[in-house]
């Protein structure tokens, strides 16, 4: 990108200051044209539209902006992925490895933001930043605070609820063996209590596969087998390729989910 295109002029300039001032970094298209005074609404799309092209404004979603505050930023939006999730859906939080992540549970590099939400799944992407949501039963809708990012808040799980929103909404290998591993090395960072606590509102199959991961990790699984008992006829897999089973939580499990 050539110097010449990113160099703001002194009215954008004055323009992206009142902004920020007035509605921080997060400002939609009716915010910004209330402060190009006696423009018209077409001059005024076509001078946002070239913001957005030199990389000042980055479009997070239709009418919804993030303003860039450094040259260094140029090309890389520089609020908080939790941030811009929130702003896609007010009513989510964000879950699964992010959370995770957020708590100094998951260290690898993510490309993907997921959020839990009781209104429409949606994606979005911003840049390179892929934004999922995904939608779950409001009985289900708990388990986050509101955690500070700068000037904004953002609605992120609890290290519990993440760890069950991965059981309950992904039965693949791979997540099975991401919570069974958190489990195992962070079991002075979990409240155990909480996990079964929260597990019992999902109901049967979070109850079942819950307390067959613990067994594996050595904690105390009896209040969970009680409520397991009570659905002796039924059954349970702990992921889509199960095929063998314990009778104990009557639940098909496999050998490759037990790494």
């Amino acid at each position: 990108m050539q110097i010449s295109n990113i160099i703001l002029s002194q009215s954008d300039l004055n323009i992206l200051e009142k902004a920020i001032v007035q509605f921080h970094k997060i400002v939609t298209f009716d915010e910004l044209a209330t402060l190009y005074v006696g423009e018209t609404r077409d001059t005024i799309r076509r001078k946002v539209a070239l913001l957005v092209k030199k990389g000042w404004l980055i479009r997070l979603k239709k009418g919804q902006y993030s303003i860039i505050t450094s040259i260094g930023s140029l090309g890389f939006n520089d609020l908080s992925e939790y941030v811009i999730a929130q702003t896609f859906n007010k009513e989510s939080y964000v879950s699964f490895e992010n959370a995770l992540q957020y708590h100094g549970l998951f260290d690898q590099m993510l490309i993907t933001v997921g959020s839990v939400t009781t209104k429409y799944a949606r994606a979005h992407k911003v840049q390179v930043v892929n934004y999922i949501s995904s939608r779950i039963k409001e009985e289900l809708y708990f388990g986050f605070t509101t955690e500070t990012f700068g000037s904004y808040t953002a609605q992120v799980a609890e290290v519990e609820k993440a760890l069950l929103d991965m059981l309950y909404m992904r039965h693949s290998t791979y997540n099975v063996n991401l919570v069974l591993e958190k489990l195992r090395e962070y079991k002075h960072r979990i409240d155990f209590v909480k996990l079964k606590r929260y597990a019992r509102r999902y109901g049967i199959g979070i109850v079942r596969t819950v307390g067959f991961l613990l067994d594996q990790v050595g904690e105390d699984t009896t209040d969970l087998l009680i409520r397991a008992k009570a659905s002796k006829n039924s059954y349970n897999k702990l992921t889509n390729a199960s095929t063998l089973f314990d009778a104990k939580w009557r639940l098909y499990y496999e050998n490759n989910a037990l790494i």
